[in-house]
């Protein structure tokens, strides 16, 4: 029933929260984890039924083509899917540029260039990187154009492009903290997937765990999954006993997790194998 509904709302991301009122129709929608400040305010909003997409939708309906309004409803726009309408809204961004913060034409300039993606074209995605290298959008652009050569199975162009980011989001410090050793591990875990640039995998995912030991205790709750992805390069490398160490801290830091054990199972058959 969740997953039904789920699609039903053109969902993409979790949690999702729809807001409908009493003939079924939505008012707006909360996409993504937010703080209770942040949380409340929404509600309130909705209470009001001031900034939610029905409220600001009416208005566009009526006339108003205001920055600000187009602003927010491009946003909402985005969060429910709808690409006839925020191809509308931000086709008057891109013809009305002058009069809108440049925010808010990065945003648009990088939502007409991922749909040129399905197309097959990646040139707008790479001038996006190219000339917008302080946009929101920047590390998002760059995963797409990732993901992108994953799904052709171009394997040299998605790891170069790997490699090209990660010196780019360091350099930028587009991405620090816990983020950016999320983005180590993801490219760590990838190339142990493709069974390539190991040793750099390694050097990467060492990188990760060490900038996780370095925060808070909230932060460290994630390094068992960063432990498993070193593990699993080590494995591929050959490196079976250092695997297992590995792997047991993890399961010593999250006793519940079946997958770690049966990972650990995978990496000791494999050495009665040999």
């Amino acid at each position: 029933m969740g997953q039904k509904l789920f699609e039903q709302f053109n969902g993409y991301a979790i949690p999702l929260l729809v807001f409908l009122n009493g003939k079924g129709e939505e008012l707006d929608r909360v996409v993504g984890y937010r703080d209770s400040d942040e949380f409340l305010s929404i509600l309130n909003n909705v209470l009001y039924n001031q900034d939610t997409f029905m409220s600001l939708y009416k208005q566009y309906q009526e006339g108003d083509s205001s920055p600000d309004l187009i602003d927010k409803l491009s946003i909402k726009s985005q969060e429910r899917q709808d690409d006839t309408l925020s191809i509308e809204l931000y086709n008057f961004v891109i013809n009305n540029e002058l009069i809108f913060d440049i925010n808010v034409i990065e945003r648009a300039k990088y939502f007409f260039a991922k749909k040129e993606l399905k197309n097959d074209n990646t040139k707008d995605i790479m001038n996006f990187i190219s000339n917008y290298k302080t946009s929101n959008n920047y590390t998002a652009a760059y995963m797409d154009l990732i993901r992108y050569y994953a799904t052709k199975k171009d394997t040299l162009l998605e790891v170069n492009t790997f490699k090209e980011m990660i010196i780019e989001v360091i350099e930028s410090k587009h991405l620090t903290g816990s983020s950016l050793a999320s983005f180590l591990n993801s490219y760590a875990w990838r190339m142990s997937e493709l069974n390539t640039n190991l040793e750099d995998a390694l050097k990467k995912s060492n990188e990760s765990i060490n900038i996780i030991d370095s925060m808070n205790i909230e932060i460290k709750e994630r390094k068992p999954m960063l432990l498993d992805t070193k593990a699993e390069i080590l494995w591929k490398m050959n490196s079976i006993e250092e695997a297992i160490t590995i792997i047991n801290i993890a399961i010593e830091l999250d006793l519940e997790n079946q997958y770690y054990k049966d990972q650990k199972t995978k990496f000791q058959n494999s050495k009665k194998g040999n």
